[in-house]
């Protein structure tokens, strides 16, 4: 009986339905890598509206929708979609698609489709242009796309979404943009889009999301944009728009995220009040303003005087010209703030103590401005902060207490005229820390052995101050460290041993300071990681290490240590010192071992041993006056280190008499008036038992 229904049902579908199969099936062919095997299923064995993405209608069993987002497939599209007569929906994001889109004649065929969604793909071509009069989103980003904006979507009057950012799109927009009534989303990001905005984008009454950020757009802003009472999100940024930003925000009370970022010609003309279109907001739900590097003019405590954003949670003014106090009002009035940047701009004055009621700040950027006085203590009230810069500004005295930063990734507070000790800074910060930029200050002291517990650290830079004492070893703990200066201070010792430990070290400066020794051979084994080295002007010698990093001269510096030798030819180096070795016995024992032992024995060994061979001869002899000098210091005057030298020429092999565990006994000529012949034994001092066989 089963089998019987199964047959009808095939031939039912073989009569109705057969186009939709063949499409699909054509549709699978062209699929080059199903990693998830997603399409087995799509077999005869099962009906076509069983199968896996398939949505069937009720009515007609014909396909209405096409769902196969991020599942991995890899392949082109085929034409034969165009045959899915009934499609309202083809969904194909994020695969690996590639080749062109079908033609419009094919997806003109398609006049039930609402949604055609093919984003996050690799597709090539020109951008369609004849789709359903019944689409609703135009789903395309993130692909290769090219041509211009084509003038034919503008009759799409259903259209809710189009959203074609990330593809090479060039041209301008058509003024028939305006027609596009339905529209609520356009995302055209990111593109090579030029031109004006047209005035006729203020007809849109239901958009609430505009993007034409990173594209070449230029002139005027239209004003008719800020009258879109709809508009929740405008993203502007990184294009070459010109002039004021318009004052008239006050309709614009749904905005949450506005941005002008990088439009670097927008306020170049130097009004003093470019900041007024802040005070023109009338949105009690806006979370973030970005208008950094657009060259905007004004004083920041006039233009923040009247605002009273509650839900802000970021102001990014970074990079304009931008003068003044900063108030105590942004700190009162903003009690949401989590990112603050006013960085690279004319501010000066000091940092006010309200600044610590901003319990939500995360990001805290005052870089380059002329601020001075001292930094507020009630920065440590900020407990979730997590970068701190105030570089390059004036602020002088103490380090405050920061303690309670516990969350705290970077601090930055380099350029400036600080002068306490580092014990401050590392004694009480948080151990999570990843970057410290404290260079170019009066820090004084040493570097405290504390930095070793910061074991994310992964840039350091103490640069320029006056510290002195020791490099701790402790640094080696810094197993994360990749960015290491401390150049410019009077650092003194040698690179402490532990510095073998820094594997993934890419940049070690240590040059200007007092640092002595051998450059240490382990640097060499950091050749994995190590890309830059600076040892300039210290008071290293001793034999250059060649392996490496060493092998690479534009990747090291060693420029003022004139006690260096060897090293590769490019250094220019002198030659270090040959090493002669001489064997005794079973011992090689070289030059410098040789010097001590000659010293030994012309001062102790060979002067006794001398001495009672001499009394001995001359007694045996003449006899012995009472009265004659048998002080062994008498003795020692008259014989050197030199004249036994020369009385064994050179400890020669040909006057050896004779070698024992402890040493050798060479026969001496010593021709101080009448000849005389002496026994010296010649101790061998790596054995700490050769001084007891001094008698034998």
């Amino acid at each position: 009986m089963l089998s019987c229904w199964s047959t009808f049902s095939l031939s039912t579908t073989s009569a109705g339905n057969h186009t939709d199969q063949l499409a699909l099936l054509a549709f699978k062919s062209q699929i080059s890598h199903d990693p998830l095997q997603v399409l087995n299923s799509w077999n005869t064995s099962l009906h076509f509206c069983q199968w896996h993405g398939v949505t069937c209608g009720r009515r007609h069993q014909r396909v209405v929708k096409l769902v196969l987002k991020s599942r991995g497939l890899a392949g082109s599209l085929s034409p034969y979609i165009g045959n899915l007569s009934f499609l309202h929906v083809i969904d194909l994001r994020n695969n690996s698609f590639r080749g062109e889109i079908p033609s419009s004649e094919v997806l003109g065929r398609l006049f039930r489709l609402r949604v055609f969604a093919l984003g996050n793909n690799s597709f090539t071509g020109e951008l369609p242009s004849n789709f359903s009069r019944n689409l609703e989103s135009l789903i395309l980003e993130v692909n290769e796309l090219s041509g211009t904006f084509p003038k034919q979507l503008c009759a799409l009057q259903k259209l809710k979404t189009l959203r074609l950012w990330s593809n090479n799109l060039t041209g301008s927009l058509p003024y028939d943009l305006g027609n596009l009534s339905s529209l609520q989303i356009i995302d055209l990001a990111r593109n090579f889009l030029e031109g004006g905005i047209p005035d006729s984008i203020g007809q849109l009454k239901s958009l609430y999301f505009l993007s034409l950020a990173g594209n070449h757009f230029f002139g005027p802003l239209p004003s008719s944009l800020f009258n879109i009472s709809t508009l929740e999100v405008l993203e502007l940024s990184s294009n070459g728009f010109t002039g004021k930003v318009p004052d008239n925000m006050g309709n614009m009370q749904k905005l949450r995220f506005l941005s002008f970022y990088r439009n670097n010609q927008l306020g170049s003309s130097g009004h003093a009040d470019d900041l007024k279109f802040l005070s023109s907001i009338n949105s009690t739900v806006l979370r973030v303003i970005q208008a950094s590097y657009c060259q905007l003019s004004g004083i920041l405590h006039k233009s923040l005087a009247n605002i009273s954003f509650t839900q802000l949670e970021k102001l990014s003014l970074s990079g304009n010209q931008i003068s003044g106090i900063i108030p105590s009002e942004i700190f009162l009035k903003l009690p949401n703030l989590t990112f603050l940047y006013l960085r690279d701009n004319f501010l000066t004055g000091n940092i006010p103590q309200d600044i610590g009621k901003l319990n939500n700040l995360q990001v805290l950027n005052l870089g380059n401005n002329n601020l001075s006085g001292r930094i507020p203590s009630s920065i440590n009230n900020l407990a979730r902060l997590l970068h701190l810069e105030l570089y390059h500004n004036n602020f002088e005295g103490v380090v405050p207490n920061t303690s309670n930063l516990q969350s705290l990734q970077e601090l930055d507070l380099s350029e400036n005229k600080l002068n306490a000790t580092l014990e401050q800074v590392f004694g009480q910060t948080s151990h999570g820390l990843l970057s410290a930029y404290l260079d170019d200050n009066s820090f004084t002291g040493s570097l405290p052995v504390e930095v070793g517990n910061f074991e994310y650290l992964v840039d350091m830079d103490v640069s320029n101050n006056y510290l002195e004492g020791e490099i701790p070893n402790t640094l080696g703990k810094c197993l994360s460290l990749q960015r290491l200066s401390l150049m410019g201070n009077s650092f003194r010792g040698s690179i402490p041993p532990s510095f073998s430990s820094l594997q993934g070290l890419t940049f070690l400066d240590l040059s200007r300071n007092k640092i002595s020794g051998e450059i240490p051979m382990f640097l060499q084994n950091l050749s994995s990681s190590l890309q830059y080295l600076n040892l300039s002007f210290n008071n290293f010698e001793g034999a250059m290490p060649t392996q490496g990093i060493f092998q690479n001269a534009s990747a090291f510096s060693i420029v003022g240590n004139n006690k260096l030798c060897g090293g590769i030819s490019e250094l220019q180096l002198p030659a270090c010192p040959t090493i002669k070795q001489k064997r005794f016995g079973k011992h090689q024992i070289s030059l410098g071992l040789k010097v001590a032992i000659g010293v030994i024995v012309s001062t102790t060994v060979v002067a006794a041993l001398l001495l009672v061979r001499c009394w001995v001869m001359r007694r045996s002899k003449s006899g012995t006056d009472e009265t004659q000098k048998t002080s062994l210091y008498d003795h020692y005057e008259r014989v050197s280190f030199l004249e036994l030298h020369r009385a064994t020429d050179g400890f020669s092999p040909a006057n050896s008499i004779g070698t024992g565990h402890f040493g050798s006994v060479f026969k001496a000529i010593i021709r101080e008036g009448t000849s005389l012949t002496v026994a010296v034994k010649v101790l061998n001092m790596i054995d700490h038992k050769a001084s007891k066989s001094f008698m034998a």
